[in-house]
């Protein structure tokens, strides 16, 4: 079993901010090593003292143990520390890694209500950095663009009408930094959980297409009435990568 251990650092992040941080990288490579460097916190998680949390959280994934510090990102422990039943919390939280053209990144949910949580991407490479890139949301899907240097990830998001309400998030895997978008129709702003977000394609390296139901306005009626349609008409928005 490979063990690579995480040591996330975060100097300056809230729930509702993409500030961000270097990220140290520690490897260690066997199971022996892991314990060993866990041993200060290797009695926190019995049964006799649940109240209490170590300062890791340790993620399987496929043959690897990834160890996150939250005693390094404020954020997460201080949400561990506020709740009744931390274990409980910690074991609400996912981990999932991905690839791309030989890339990994990973993606973390965490602070969960309704199936709709906040959301950071990580990457093993110490010299980049943790940047949450959604809050209070339902990750989706991703798209992988062209070039396979970017990808573009759709959060979902009930509004007060319970309407599925989309996000798109553009981020460059290359510069490690996310992107911002410009639709060509002017008149329409339907990012940011204003609209129904169907799907997302690349057109190009530099452009995405997103579908939208054709919706006079986001509400409980036009949605449910579309929802049960024969024929389910969509629009289909333009947007570039700000790239200035």
């Amino acid at each position: 079993m490979r063990v690579i251990a995480f040591i996330l650092l975060l100097f300056v992040l809230t729930a509702c901010s993409g500030n961000d941080s270097a990220i140290p990288l520690q490897k260690v490579e066997t199971k022996s090593q892991a314990e060993e460097f866990h041993e200060e916190d290797s009695d926190v998680w019995s049964d006799e003292e649940p109240e209490k949390i170590g300062d890791f959280l340790e993620f399987m994934i496929e043959d690897e143990v990834v160890s996150i510090s939250i005693t390094e990102i404020p954020i997460l422990h201080e949400f561990i520390q506020a709740q009744k039943n931390p274990q409980q919390a910690i074991e609400g939280m996912q981990l999932d890694k991905h690839e791309v053209a030989l890339q990994q990144f990973y993606l973390l949910q965490f602070s969960c209500y309704k199936n709709h949580c906040s959301h950071f991407i990580l990457h093993p490479d110490k010299s980049k950095s943790a940047i949450l890139i959604a809050d209070m949301a339902r990750y989706e899907t991703f798209t992988i663009s062209p070039d396979e240097s970017k990808i573009a990830i759709l959060f979902s998001r009930l509004g007060e009408q319970e309407v599925p309400l989309g996000d798109i998030v553009v981020f460059d895997l290359t510069n490690w930094s996310s992107i911002a978008l410009i639709n060509d129709s002017k008149d329409k702003d339907m990012l940011g959980y204003k609209f129904p977000i169907l799907s997302v394609e690349w057109q190009s390296d530099d452009s995405i297409a997103i579908s939208y139901p054709d919706l006079i306005e986001p509400s409980k009626e036009y949605w449910d009435a579309w929802s049960v349609a024969e024929e389910n008409s969509k629009t289909i928005e333009t947007f570039h990568l700000q790239t200035d």
